[in-house]
């Protein structure tokens, strides 16, 4: 068994105040066999390289160590591998531990006599007398050492003790070898797999020349300043992000200013600061599937007037793709590094060397010798079409024909009366065609850039869809978004997605309650928060995912806060009517009249009607 993760990052902060000597040149001296008073030829600065190749070394391949202990000074743990050996250890020995040591010449060296006194003074002195904790020390030390399964916390300290050749006398003046209470249960301190790098990064980071992660998810996003609100903050799930709100609210100022935080690239006009205030951030974290932590802060340039490119960042995103509401796309690539933005027109008829179009595309695909990325195609238009209730049916590609006035052959839809050009489908159907074909053409071209680079594919996609129900009819809002959850199954089994959506349909919401998982999804809705000294502001709020059964409970849950779902003639006459119910003096006349305007706006099976007639007819109106 191994040492766990949550003791590993308990040591680290506790190494903090721990001078590195500790750790590097004393262990150093220790293996040389150093004898007082009695300078020999030792090569220390090789022994001090093997210790921290062995124990500091959590990436090889990288420029540098990371050394834990620090007892004063900067705060980066990250050090030079060439510095710290040459300039950084050598200092420590000939400087700051100078009187513990004798060293006459370049190359000998041996312990000063008392130097156990002289360290002691030291750890007084320098350490406010807190002796180094050997039990910190091992833990980070032996971290990927397979420990026999009867191991306890004591045999850290004695296998330490044993390896470094620790004198009784250094143990007893230098050392604290007691367990920490906190680890004295060894289930707790111990755990069946060795700590990977990925969970070692999210205790120590990453060094300066470290390459950045693939596959980044979007983790966290807050905005300040800008946008419908002074402030934002956005913490959305690994799965499914479904974001409601009124027209005017940030729907679409969320998922483009995510956009942006994936990309460092605006789909359309960039954020611009809410005038009177003097600072405006963004702030986001970029998620890998390593679980890293660091957050990315930019802050708008008043002087440029514009967002500045930002630093390196530790993440760079999966696969996206967004399909905006106006009918425009865009499409990140991290092969390429780039993010392409088209226009409706682009997207189906191509646009310079960048893409070939979905009419140029779904022939090609249909006709050559290779049909896997037709039969995807095929596939996930399937996925995505209207219910079996639907008149429509499943969307199948049908033979492709010529048009009037176009050179090109044009693909078709299958419909129950005939198979129809793609150019003259529906505002509905053309949207779904658009999707289905920019995530198999993203995802194709993904993979045939990773084969030119022998890279692996991506194995996290997002996809963001401002308002998914637009141009659909009532029956396809029902399905479309469990289709689209699923849509990746069919372009790679090691695929995993996340959506953000944002929609302002009942349907929409409704069609999740059998999918929806607390723990992968989550629900969101913008609402105009109560009035205060600055006036009324909007916030965006996490929602408990509740079911409410049926579409019209959903129309007047909090989401979307409606009356019954009539016409507001209608609504308003129930209310008056209602209110006549409750009056204390009710008469014929009213009664009458109250009953005309229901006569006039209610349909004849409505709910209300039962409760209405007994009381009318009991005041002497007959409907």
């Amino acid at each position: 068994m191994f040492l766990s993760d949550g003791q590993i990052s308990v040591a680290v902060q506790e190494l903090d105040r721990i001078h590195p000597f500790w750790g590097t040149s004393y262990l150093a001296f220790k293996l040389l066999n150093l004898e007082i008073g009695k300078p020999r030829r030792v090569d220390i600065a090789g022994q001090e390289k093997i210790i921290l190749d062995k124990y500091y070394n959590p990436r090889p391949q990288s420029k540098y160590y990371y050394v834990p202990l620090r007892g004063s000074g900067p705060k980066n743990r990250w050090v030079n591998k060439n510095k710290y050996s040459t300039s950084g250890l050598q200092s420590i020995r000939t400087q700051t531990f100078k009187d513990i040591l004798l060293h006459p010449n370049e190359d000998e060296w041996a312990w000063a006599p008392k130097y156990v006194t002289k360290l002691k003074d030291f750890i007084v002195l320098r350490q406010q007398g807190r002796p180094v904790d050997i039990f910190y020390l091992a833990v980070w030390m032996f971290r990927e050492r397979n420990w026999e399964q009867s191991a306890q916390p004591e045999d850290l300290v004695k296998y330490f003790i044993d390896e470094f050749k620790i004198s009784t006398s250094e143990r007893n003046q230098l050392f604290e070898t007691t367990i920490p209470l906190q680890a004295t249960d060894a289930k707790s301190i111990f755990q069946d797999q060795k700590i990977t790098l990925d969970e070692l990064t999210n205790i120590i980071g990453r060094p300066l020349d470290a390459q950045p992660e693939k596959g980044g998810t979007l983790a966290y996003l807050e905005t300040k300043g800008i946008g419908p609100a002074s402030n934002l903050v956005f913490e959305p799930a690994d799965r499914l992000n479904l974001i409601t709100g009124d027209n005017g609210l940030g729907k679409t100022f969320l998922l483009d200013v995510a956009w942006w935080a994936f990309t460092d690239d605006w789909a359309s006009l960039p954020a611009y600061p809410l005038p009177d205030l003097l600072e405006a951030e963004i702030i986001f974290q970029i998620k890998s599937e390593s679980r890293s932590k660091e957050k990315v802060s930019v802050a708008y340039d008043w002087e440029t007037q514009k967002w500045p490119p930002r630093e390196k960042v530790a993440t760079i995103p999966g696969l996206l793709v967004y399909a905006r509401v106006d009918g425009s796309f865009a499409v990140w690539d991290p092969t390429s590094l780039s993010a392409l933005t088209f226009s409706r027109e682009q997207v189906w008829n191509g646009f310079e060397k960048n893409i070939n179009g979905l009419i140029h595309d779904w022939v090609n695909w249909q006709f050559r010798d290779d049909k896997t990325a037709f039969q995807t195609l095929t596939r996930v238009l399937e996925r995505l079409s209207p219910s079996s209730q639907s008149d429509l049916g499943i969307l199948e590609p049908g033979s492709p024909v010529r048009v009037p006035n176009d050179p090109r052959d044009i693909p078709t839809i299958k419909h129950p009366y005939g198979n129809i050009p793609i150019l003259y489908v529906s505002a509905g159907i053309r949207r779904i065609i658009t999707i289905a074909y920019l995530i198999v053409w993203a995802w194709k071209e993904h993979i045939i850039r990773s084969e030119i680079r022998r890279t692996e594919p991506e194995r996290r996609m997002v996809i963001l869809v401002d308002e998914i129900e637009a141009h659909l009819h009532p029956q396809w809002q029902r399905v479309v978004l469990p289709a689209l959850l699923k849509v990746h199954e069919e372009l790679s089994a090691n695929l995993q997605v996340q959506l953000i959506v944002s929609t302002h349909s009942p349907l929409v919401v409704a069609s999740i309650e059998p999918v929806f998982e607390p723990k992968l999804d989550k629900f969101f809705h913008l609402d105009l928060a109560p009035a205060n000294l600055l006036g009324q502001t909007v916030e965006l709020t996490e929602k408990e995912f509740i079911k409410q059964g049926s579409v019209n409970s959903w129309l007047m849950s909090e989401a979307f806060g409606m009356l019954p779902p009539r016409s507001p003639e209608a609504g308003d006459a129930i209310e008056k009517a209602k209110a006549l119910q409750t009056a204390k003096v009710v008469t014929q006349e009213e009664v009458k009249r109250i009953s005309d305007a229901l006569l006039k706006y209610l349909g004849p099976h409505d709910e209300f009607w039962p409760r209405w007639v007994f009381f009318a007819e009991k005041h002497g109106v007959r409907l």
